[in-house]
């Protein structure tokens, strides 16, 4: 079916190949909107949660160009290894495991704001505390957070409670699964669903959500200063306190990335290498995963196309037509067909932003924002602490996709909080470009020692367990020579490099299991 403006209907998982997003209103939500009607301007119709960089032919994972700077790659036997530079100033997830990131979060001021600059740091001193810190009050901001591997989907809470595993609901298949303490209704941010190499990025305020059920941008608001009271000081809400939100990121329950989630700790790194398989990219992502569509709470399925525009918005009807200047009799006195090529016309000319042009909310009360936070008593110097705070309507936020998966909550990343300060000074210095230059020939080199080694660290894995090699190559069926790779991570040695390269093989033709890299075999390699 087709939209009014003619786009055909997501699923909610996002069109074509990779899907923008999932959520589980209490579990993991999806920033992609499903059905929706894409005008208004990319700020109004449709946020843009998935940020891709345009032309990024040398980049082998296309990670958003404005976070991730990419310096170098090597391609080696179906991996690619490649470096960057950080920009915006992150925190990073790394797994002590093997050494590279798992996962990233930016803050980011939302908007064509150039003079005003953000960025994480880590609070001298303290090793699972970080401050967030933007150079203006009452801006509208951004959580951007980027999956680092190409293995499997993960999810991020900002604030709220750990998730735990509840026997009641572990193995439901439906939207219900998201229930009990599999639930996080306290987070900061409403999409939490990361695919690999995807950033999402969110802008609506989950807590004011789950409170008023209404749609409204994340703002940062300095706190006012408070008389000097030392037990006042105390008191969440105090402008010498600082509130932290919890961070816990949340692997794919089974999944190769789950084990390196064994070990994990937080860094604000200025480069990163990364390391993962591009063909696994390829395709359509939503394969093997159990996506729905999830409207507001008590709501049905539009019966009309004003309705359905009006859900889509997040609006009343009534609004709606005040907005457009029809009356709803005159719509509906037209067939469905003329009724949304009427809607479609009027949509493209009215003026939309007025629907966002409303008086910011006032924060959120100190006893509704402290179940989702806690109170971090040392402040950085020349700070203000800021609170979360509400502001114009986010369009667009109706209907949107739930993913109903298994994450490991056992499993979750290394403890951290985020507390987010307002610095009216901050000042951000670039790098000179002899440095510049010193630290892509520092990463060229990392780069080249860890494609050194990690062809002997996969083939150590599979040796673990024995590897079942076929006499012919099921590709060609040539026995001669015999197949000569090694498929990462199933250990099957049943194809030709040559054949599977190929036949651009994703999944082993034995087992099915996704290929992560081609190894060359023992005797192969001892022979070149």
């Amino acid at each position: 079916m087709r939209g009014i403006f003619g786009a055909r209907r997501s699923s909610g998982a996002g069109s074509g190949g990779r899907p923008s997003g999932a959520s589980g209103g209490a579990g993991g939500e999806n920033p992609d909107r499903g059905g929706a009607p894409r005008r208004a301007g990319a700020g109004l119709a449709h946020e843009r949660r998935l940020r891709r960089r345009s032309g990024t032919q040398d980049d082998p994972f296309r990670l958003d160009g404005d976070l991730f700077d990419h310096v170098t790659h090597i391609v080696h036997h179906g991996e690619a290894f490649a470096a960057y530079r950080l920009r915006g100033h992150p925190m990073v997830l790394r797994s002590l495991v093997d050494g590279l990131p798992l996962a990233c979060l930016h803050l980011r001021v939302a908007g064509p704001h150039s003079d005003v600059a953000s960025l994480i740091s880590r609070r001298p001193e303290k090793d699972n505390e970080y401050l967030g810190i933007i150079s203006a009050d009452e801006q509208e901001f951004e959580l951007v957070m980027t999956n680092l591997t190409t293995d499997q989907v993960m999810m991020f809470d900002i604030g709220g409670v750990p998730r735990e595993r509840e026997a009641d609901y572990w193995d439901l298949t439906d939207a219900s699964y998201w229930s009990g303490r599999h639930r996080n209704d306290q987070r900061l941010n409403r999409s939490n669903i990361l695919w690999p190499m995807t950033s999402n990025v969110c802008s609506e305020n989950n807590l004011h959500f789950q409170e008023c059920g209404e749609h409204r941008r994340l703002v940062l608001r300095a706190r006012a200063s408070t008389s000097a009271d030392p037990a006042g000081s105390a008191a969440l809400g105090s402008a010498d306190v600082d509130v932290g939100y919890p961070l816990h990121v949340y692997p794919k329950f089974g999944s190769r990335t789950a084990e390196k989630f064994a070990r994990t700790a937080w860094s604000c790194p200025a480069t990163i290498l990364v390391v993962g398989t591009p063909a696994l990219l390829d395709g359509d992502f939503r394969e093997g995963h159990n996506i729905v569509l999830q409207r507001p709470s008590g709501s049905e399925a539009p019966q009309n196309p004003v309705d359905e525009v009006a859900s889509f918005f997040g609006i009343s009807p009534e609004l709606l037509m005040q907005t457009l200047g029809v009356e709803r009799a005159t719509i509906e006195a037209s067939s469905v067909s003329a009724q949304r090529v009427m809607l479609g016309q009027l949509l493209a000319t009215a003026d939309l932003s007025s629907l966002e042009r409303e008086d910011s909310i006032p924060a959120l009360q100190a006893q509704d924002r402290g179940a989702s936070a806690t109170t971090i008593r040392t402040s950085s110097v020349g700070t203000r602490p800021a609170e979360v705070a509400v502001g114009r309507r986010l369009l667009g936020a109706g209907a949107h996709s739930l993913l109903v998966e298994k994450f490991d909550f056992d499993r979750r990343g290394a403890s951290a909080t985020l507390s987010l300060a307002v610095q009216d000074e901050l000042q951000l210095c670039e790098d000179t470009t002899a440095e510049v230059e010193a630290d892509e020939q520092h990463l060229r080199q990392r780069l080249e020692n860890l494609v050194e080694t990690r062809t002997e660290e996969l083939l150590g894995d599979v040796q673990g367990s024995a590897v079942f090699a076929t006499a012919e190559c099921v590709v060609c069926m040539d026995v001669s020579p015999p197949p000569d790779t090694v498929l990462y991570q199933c250990g099957h040695q049943c194809v030709h490099l040559r054949c599977v390269q190929g036949a651009r093989l994703r999944r082993c033709p034995l087992c099915r299991s996704p290929i992560v890299a081609l190894l060359p075999s023992a005797r192969d390699r001892s022979e070149g």
